[in-house]
Formats: structure tokens, sequence, C-alpha cells
């Protein structure tokens, strides 16, 4: 009888998992009989579904509306400012935080500029501590999870940091430096090119965007990146894959941080690229910008120099996976108007299935919070799988 139980209570949050995103995915907020019709599920079994979803505040019942014939129908949408995820970061440059409701909306986003590079972790620490005090959580929602997002090699079982060689940082427990404000979140510890490319895996909470195959690059003094094949995370055995940044493009390169030499990252990471170009680290991406667009030979150069290593190591991602869409940020997404004939130019020579398929680059926009965003977006990934089990955590 137990067993017979279980298999009916996993039948349940599948159906329930089922119903809250045909919701989420609907162009327009769908009546209870549409939703049974695009699921296949009886009206009857998707109308107790959708009463118990209302009754926990995930969904809920709008306006009706009339036909010329027969009753009216209650169209439905996700709850807006009940349950809340929040995204954390922390890069070389910037602590940002964004806070996201069911329907997408972004109650509060936050970033303070400063230089983590090789600084005290507490200190970090401190900056996000204070963005979270900056915020006032409306008091009736309730956060279902806190996702901190970091420049490196994350242990997520254990939600610590390994390494993380730009912040200087390595085996942190993010735990003993802040204290969690919402003890009923979910804490998690995620790299920050794997929670960017969320943000660009879906559009709002369960809706999917068109790109579902592709790889994100992240661009700052380090390059992170992630890659996504129909809509999974590739996370390889340890949870470690995508680190492109330390892809070797010349065996004779300089050093770099990771203890070897020659990686992608000490062509096209901004400390990198401004050495290269004789620019003082100090100056910002928009500063380089402006050198480039006056004709300073040696940004040129760079910048050169780094689109073509930019697209050796993308071309053997691209070899080794068959993929064929790339999407920049950070730093990288503000670069590529000005090397995208260039590096477009070494991906077509160098992708083998460029004969046969077309390759695309594009940015992500969403500058200091990507990964922030795409955080909130995973955790409610992991909601709509089974929002039983995240609301009894």
């Amino acid at each position: 009888m137990a067993h017979a139980a279980m298999k009916a209570q996993t039948l349940r949050e599948q159906n329930s998992s089922l119903v809250l995103r045909t919701i989420a995915q609907s162009a327009e907020p769908p009546s209870r009989a549409a939703v049974a019709a695009r699921t296949g599920l009886t009206k009857a079994t998707v109308s107790r579904l959708v009463e118990d979803l209302i009754s926990r505040q995930i969904v809920r019942e709008l306006e009706p509306v009339y036909a010329l014939a027969g009753r009216p129908s209650l169209p439905l949408a996700l709850t807006q400012l009940t349950y809340l995820a929040v995204g954390i970061e922390i890069n070389i440059n910037y602590v940002s935080l964004v806070a996201m409701d069911l329907s997408g909306t972004q109650v509060f986003s936050a970033v303070e500029h400063r230089s983590n590079r090789n600084s005290e972790p507490a200190k970090a620490f401190t900056a996000v501590q204070s963005l979270l005090d900056r915020w006032e959580k409306p008091h009736h929602a309730r956060v279902i999870s806190v996702t901190l997002c970091l420049p490196g090699l994350v242990d997520e079982d254990a939600r610590t940091l390994l390494t993380a060689p730009n912040l200087g940082w390595m085996d942190i427990s993010p735990l003993d430096y802040f204290t969690l404000p919402f003890p009923e979140a979910q804490f998690s510890v995620l790299n920050e090119a794997d929670a960017a490319a969320f943000a660009s895996l879906y559009t709002s909470p369960g809706r999917a965007s068109r790109n579902r195959t592709f790889l994100y690059l992240s661009g700052e003094v380090g390059i992170g990146s992630a890659i996504m094949i129909d809509g999974d995370l590739f996370k390889g055995k340890h949870g470690w894959a995508g680190e492109i940044g330390h892809i070797c493009v010349d065996p004779t390169g300089p050093a770099c941080t990771c203890g070897a030499n020659g990686c992608l990252e000490q062509y096209v990471g901004q400390d990198a690229l401004f050495r290269r170009a004789h620019v003082p680290l100090e100056e910002t991406i928009e500063t380089f910008l402006e050198r480039f667009a006056a004709g300073e030979a040696d940004v040129r150069s760079a910048l050169d120099t780094a689109s073509v290593s930019l697209g050796r190591g993308i071309a053997n991602v691209f070899n080794l996976l068959d993929l064929d869409l790339v999407i920049l940020g950070g730093n990288l997404g503000l670069l590529l108007p000005h090397f995208e004939q260039v590096l477009l130019a070494e991906l077509k020579y160098r992708t083998l299935s460029s004969r046969w398929s077309t390759i695309s680059v594009i940015a992500d926009r969403r500058g200091v919070l990507a990964s922030a965003t795409g955080a909130c977006l995973a955790a409610f990934e992991r909601f709509f799988h089974d929002p039983y089990a995240s609301l009894a955590e």
C-alpha cells in the first residue's frame, strides 16, 4: 500500500509540474480547459491540480472572459510577490543582487562596483550583506532560494567554492562569511557563467527562449563559459565543465593564474587585453572602447589578437560538441560589435560544420546582472520541477 501511495504522489507531482509549466509557457493566460487540451490530462484532473496550486498561492485566477455562449472562462497566471528567488554574484569588479518573483518581475536589483581582486573574502561578503540589507522583502512573500554566483570552480553539493584564481580565493564556505536573512530559503553556490547561461535559456520563469543549445561565454578579467544541450546544463563528471578560459591557444604563450600558460584568458581577459594594448589596468572597458574608436593602433592590434584567439577557442568547442551558437556576455558582449567580423571569419575557417550550417554569435546585454538574473531563473526551474518539494524545504 505504501508503494502504491508513493507512486500516486509521484504522479501528482509530475502532473502538477506539467500544469504549472503549461501555464508559464502560454503566450496568453490559459483557461483550465486550454491547459487540459495542451497537456492531455482530463478536465477534472486539471481542475483539482489548479485548485491545489491556487490554495498554495502559486497560481492565480484572472478576471473572467465572457464568450458569446456558454460559461465564462477564468484565465490562469502565475502569482506575483508570493514566491521569490534571490541571485547574488561576486565578481572581480562588482557585487550584484537580483530578486525575482514567479511572474518574472525583478522586484529588486542592485550593484556595488568595487574591486574584489585578491581581497579578503570577508570584505566582499560585507558588500553582499549590504545589498541584502538594502532590500525590504514584501512581508507576505517567501524566499525559496538564494543562489551565490562565483567566478571559479564550485562544489554545488557542499555549497563551497573550491578555487577562484582571479579573486585569489580557495576553499571558501560562503555561509562562514555572511548571514542568510531568509532561513526558509535553500542556499546554493553556482559558477557565474553557468548562472548567466540560464538567463539566455529562459525569458521568464518556466518560459523557454528559442535558444536551447549553445555555448555561453562570460568575459571579465577571467573567461567563464557554460554549455547548454537541449535545455540542459552540461556539467561534466565533477560539475566543472566549460572552463574554456583555460583552453590552450598557444603553448608558448604567457603564464596564467591557473598555473599553466598560453590559456585563452591570457589573450581575451580584460587584464591581458589591456596589457597588450598598453592601457592601464585600472581603466574600464568603456575607456578601452573609446581608445579603440579613436584609432589607437595598440588597442586595435590587441583586439584583433583577442578576436582571433577567441575564434580558435570557440571553434575547438564547436568541433568537439557540434554546436553552432555562442552567446557572449560581460565584456565580450560589449566588444562583439568591434571584433565580430574577425571572430566570425576565424570561426568559419576553423569550424568543420560551417560549410553546412550557419554559425551564430550574439551578445547578452544584461551586463552585471546576467548571472544574478540567471541564478533566479535556475532556481525557479527547480521549483517548477517539483513545487511541493521546494515548499517543504
